[in-house]
């Protein structure tokens, strides 16, 4: 899989992740769970943790 790709993904899921936080505008992505759980290695929301293990999957499969 192209790294491209993976970036896109990675950015689309953090994106989603910051938005199901209902907060918008500038700083909108320090809310986003998935970015902690990136960040610090640890989880930080269950829907996080689907998101990063999907990405996951998928840059194994590829």
């Amino acid at each position: 899989m192209p790294r491209s790709k993976v970036y896109t993904s990675v950015i689309y899921a953090v994106i989603s992740s910051a938005r199901d936080t209902r907060h918008y505008g500038a700083g909108m992505l320090a809310h986003a769970p998935l970015l902690d759980s990136i960040l610090s290695g640890a989880e930080g929301s269950e829907h996080g943790a689907t998101i990063f293990a999907t990405l996951v999957d998928l840059t194994a499969l590829n």
